[in-house]
């Protein structure tokens, strides 16, 4: 499983079926790093791709999963956000914490205090 979270890319794992069906569908800019998106299912031969095989559960109980959910995680292995509702709304606010801003949207510099 390591594998899929290794290079300088998000992850993106869907556990349930409600989340695997928002996957594909959530926004993600073109700009910045890429996400790469997984449906995480249980068994033993799951040759899907784009799919993660949890054959013994260890996934599923690493990350406490008792629903539908949504993990974001980092470049660095880091757990960015889990999402357990309202995937577009969420995942929307969760992403725009770790994607480049357009300079429109870039915090202004600080002012000097007058003198």
């Amino acid at each position: 499983m390591s594998v899929a979270y290794q290079g300088p890319h998000f992850t993106l794992l869907a556990f349930g079926p409600e989340a695997t069906e928002a996957l594909p569908e959530l926004p993600w800019p073109a700009e910045g790093a890429e996400l790469r998106r997984y449906a995480v299912r249980t068994g033993h031969r799951i040759d899907d791709e784009g799919t993660l095989a949890d054959s013994t559960g260890r996934l599923t109980s690493i990350y406490g999963i008792t629903g539908d959910t949504l993990i974001l995680i980092r470049p660095d292995g880091y757990v960015a956000s889990i999402i357990t509702s309202d995937w577009t709304t969420a995942f929307t606010a969760a992403s725009k914490a770790f994607v480049p801003r357009p300079p429109s949207e870039a915090c202004p510099a600080p002012q000097s205090a007058p003198g």
